[in-house]
């Protein structure tokens, strides 16, 4: 007879998830759209690096920096920063401008595919399935890129689910567009924990306990996770490990 510790570990062995009946996404993401809307008001701003501050409990700290900002990551102190890249211009966050944008953005692609759902700033989804299919993906991926107004630099990703549509645009250069790959979990696995739907504590507790990377959480065991993350592991889990069962909004459903 199997005991009863042994059914516990092989439930606790990740599996391979099922892709075939999961809708084709593209995610349209602007990676650093803080940034890209200010050197869009003020191009000098171009000509050297970027940081972008708002106040916290302990005083300014970082919103955004642009990626000649080396060193500088979002959470940062405004001292931090400094210490990391002393030459950087320094603004105050204008979120009004952040939010405008967005929208302006999120607006130019409801006028050209009708059904977008917007989630973070700077990040959209679209159904390539359905009515899209005969125009073919290649087509509509360029419309998207190209109706995104100038200097915001767009990149898409394409696959099955929401969630991995998104790691594949963060993982696209900018104005580029990147498909799921033959191994899909490989490329998953190297994917940065900062890509999940967790509060910014959640993820810096990740950090801080060596897990850096998706394929580090979905290797450790659901106990020690759930320890970690209470109620948002399974989440987490499952995300990690390529299982995004959200379903999909009205507007993408009408659009497929």
């Amino acid at each position: 007879m199997v005991s009863q510790q042994i059914l516990n570990d092989q439930r606790d062995i990740p599996t391979m998830p099922r892709f075939e009946h999961k809708p084709s996404i593209a995610c349209l993401l602007i990676s650093h759209l803080p940034v890209k809307a200010e050197r869009r008001r003020y191009p000098p701003l171009c000509r050297r690096p970027l940081v972008i501050v708002e106040p916290g409990d302990g005083g300014d700290t970082v919103l955004d920096s642009s990626t000649d900002a080396v060193g500088v990551v979002r959470g940062m102190t405004l001292r931090e920063a400094l210490e990391m890249c002393g030459n950087s211009t320094v603004m105050q966050a204008d979120h009004k401008l952040y939010c405008d944008a967005d929208d302006q953005i999120a607006r130019a692609l409801e006028r050209r595919f009708g059904h977008v759902e917007r989630d973070a700033p700077g990040r959209v989804y679209v159904s390539l399935d359905g009515a899209a299919a005969p125009y073919g993906q290649a087509h509509l991926v360029s419309t998207l890129l190209n109706a995104v107004p100038t200097g915001f630099k767009p990149k898409v990703g394409v696959g099955p689910g929401r969630f991995i549509a998104y790691a594949l645009a963060s993982a696209a250069p900018d104005g580029g567009t990147l498909r799921a790959p033959t191994d899909l979990m490989a490329f998953l696995r190297s994917r940065p924990v900062d890509l999940l739907p967790l509060a910014r504590e959640k993820i810096m507790l990740l950090r801080g306990s060596g897990l850096d990377t998706l394929g580090s959480l979905a290797d450790l065991p659901y106990a020690h996770l759930q320890a970690l993350l209470g109620t948002d592991a399974r989440l987490a889990r499952d995300l990690a490990l390529g299982k995004d069962h959200a379903p999909l909004s009205e507007a993408l459903r009408t659009a497929a």
